[in-house]
């Protein structure tokens, strides 16, 4: 692995370093004879000033030669001592000591696993305290420090979501900690019964089922999902709820499952109510609009971001549109025409990807009653695949801070518009931590705007 490489360069640098010491002006150490006198030495070579004044000979002890492996350990060590040291400027409750002893026996790469997880959930629960994000960073991780099942399952997805936003292929740590996951989920039902089955085991399969689906092990996943009906059932869980860790996974993988699976709904039973038609339903930008208004002035999108925002989001809520006429209205707009003349580059990232999601947006609203696939449409993917591009370089830190629900209409827009399981998966994987800030409250109405958007692209799909 990468991280592994740069640890063995690490090494072998500093056991370069340690045999050049010895032709340096100045040792690293006192002589022998001043420290078994326990006098000041000036480590002067090759022979120290107060060797000099006795006239007697003078000896540096030799520096050892540290092996890769201790000095692999003195850096985890180093590690440990500057984040505990981060940890106590924070004002957030403080994660796991990752020099405390794991439920598991410990591997090299703990550390680096569990830092990116802190460093993805830290910043948002500082500014989001009361969300999702919090539960996930808290509760979540104080669980699975004292479940040996439950910290396989973190160190999967962890490891799991790296893979897929960096477009890599599974990595042996991710599929050793999916096999221990499975390993311990089994031995788990089999000693368990109605009464003592941790719930950490149904938390823990949520993990293998979502990102089996994201991966497209299809089969995998359902024998996954329907281990998890079996769960609830044997613990006598009912509906879930959002306010818990595991009834807002429960929730989320409704959304992720319809844009994987492409079918018209994010509810496995039909709702009673409004059909899902153009103006007759709230959308997922509509909502992401309102809060956006409800935001301070200094905490929302750039005003020609937020006029596109409203622009895109009155055609979402229309019963009637007219192709051309929208078009044209379109690009004629003032959003449209500062966006395209800004020079300021943050600006300009944050409306480009508003741009390329509403074009993709409105492509699918005026598809409705069509035969065109989108999904599969040249000139839909164009965009989509530029849309992908402006992500990738874009300021997360600036979404997170001043648009999080338009970021996640963003997300959502490519994945209900990718044309490959993978492209639609980096998609979600994205739009994993833009969810984890909403607080539970949201999350209802989350869901009705994602039905809105899933009906949208997949209507024409027979599922």
């Amino acid at each position: 692995m990468d991280i592994q490489g740069s640890f063995n360069t690490m090494a072998s640098e500093s056991n370069t370093a340690g045999a050049m010491r010895q032709t340096s002006e100045v040792s690293l150490q006192a002589c022998k004879a001043c420290s078994q006198q326990k006098k000041r030495c000036d480590r002067a070579l090759p022979v120290c000033g107060s060797c000099v004044k006795k006239v007697r000979k003078c000896y540096y002890p030799v520096p050892e030669v540290q092996s890769d492996e201790a000095l692999v350990n003195s850096l985890y060590r180093r590690i440990d001592q500057l984040e505990s040291a981060i940890c106590r400027k924070s004002t957030l409750p403080r994660p796991p000591d990752y020099g405390a002893k794991y439920p598991i026996p410990k591997q090299w790469y703990f550390s680096t696993l569990l830092s990116y997880r802190d460093a993805v959930l830290r910043p948002l629960v500082q500014q989001y305290p009361n969300s999702i994000a919090t539960m996930l960073q808290t509760t979540w991780m104080q669980a699975a420090w004292s479940d040996p099942c439950l910290f396989h399952a973190t160190l999967y997805s962890t490891s799991a979501h790296m893979d897929i936003t960096h477009d890599t292929p599974e990595n042996p740590v991710t599929t050793y900690h999916k096999t221990e996951t499975l390993r311990l989920i089994r031995e788990a039902i089999a000693n368990s019964d109605h009464s003592s089955l941790p719930t950490s085991v149904v938390a823990a399969t949520l993990h293998l089922l979502y990102f089996a689906k994201l991966k497209g092990e299809f089969n995998e996943g359902t024998s996954h999902e329907s281990g998890i009906e079996a769960l609830l059932r044997y613990k006598g869980m009912g509906e879930p709820q959002p306010d818990n860790i595991i009834g807002y996974f429960l929730i989320i993988q409704q959304v992720w499952n319809a844009l994987v699976l492409r079918v018209k709904t994010v509810f496995p039973v039909p709702r009673v109510g409004s059909n899902h038609r153009i103006g007759n339903y709230s959308s997922l930008l509509s909502n992401a609009a309102e809060r956006q208004m409800e935001r301070p002035p200094r905490l929302r999108l750039p005003e020609s971001a937020l006029e596109l925002v409203r622009e895109f989001a009155k055609y979402s809520t229309m019963s009637v549109i007219d192709s051309t006429s929208t078009w044209s209205n379109f690009i004629a707009s003032p959003a449209y025409q500062q966006c395209s003349t800004t020079a300021d580059s943050k600006q300009s990232q944050v409306e480009k990807c508003c741009v390329l999601a509403g074009i993709i947006y409105l492509r699918a609203l005026l598809n409705v009653g069509s035969s065109t696939d989108l999904n599969s449409d040249p000139e839909t993917q164009k965009y989509v695949l530029s849309l992908k591009d402006e992500i990738t370089n874009c300021d997360e830190s600036f979404w997170y801070r001043c648009g999080p629900e338009v970021f996640r209409w963003v997300l959502m827009t490519g994945a209900a518009a990718g044309s490959s399981l993978s492209q639609r998966a980096w998609f979600i994987a994205r739009m994993c931590p833009f969810c984890a800030v909403m607080v539970p409250q949201e999350v209802d109405d989350f869901l009705a705007g994602a039905d809105h958007l899933v009906w949208l692209f997949n209507h024409k799909y027979p599922r």
